[in-house]
């Protein structure tokens, strides 16, 4: 509960311990509704394409160290595809392998069964060399479990609910 908070500081707070913002003032129905939220473990499902129930055990489920995961995850991944682009074009194997086999390493950590599928196919890809034809479909459908995980809609699931 706070009366000042920007939301540049809700990772730091995370990393502190802090589970949840309720922004003063507050009302009845929004500490009841907070409360509801996590007196019940049904919001793990909203993290698609992540073994979130698996990693709360063995996280000790400290709830603060999840969020503060998936917000990290977030922003050091949202990007990854564009992020590794340059260093497939540019040829830099050893760069490419390096942050393929980081982002596998993560994927098992979050139980991210997919994810993990995606970059082992990529990883396979990668010891004939760099072969962008065969290589960015792969990203593509790296990119996309990425994205499930943290939450953001790809242009053709945002189009297809337009009416």
């Amino acid at each position: 509960l706070t009366a000042n908070m920007l939301m540049q500081d809700r990772i730091q707070l995370l990393k502190l311990g802090m589970n949840d913002l309720l922004i003063k003032p507050i009302t009845e129905r929004q500490l009841t509704d907070m409360l509801e939220k996590w007196g019940q473990t049904s919001w793990l499902h909203q993290y698609q394409g992540v073994g979130a129930e698996q990693l709360m055990r063995n996280i000790d489920y400290k709830l603060h160290i999840f969020q503060y995961m998936m917000e990290k995850f977030k922003l050091d991944y949202s990007g990854f595809s564009e992020h590794l682009t340059p260093f497939i074009i540019s040829g830099e194997l050893v760069a490419v392998k390096r942050k393929i086999h980081t982002l596998k390493g993560i994927a098992a950590n979050f139980y991210a069964e997919a994810l993990v599928r995606e970059v082992l196919a990529m990883e396979r890809e990668l010891e004939n060399g760099i072969d962008a034809q065969e290589i960015f479909p792969i990203l593509k459908q790296i990119q996309h479990e990425i994205d499930r995980i943290v939450g953001k809609r790809s242009e053709t699931e945002a189009l297809s609910e337009m009416p």
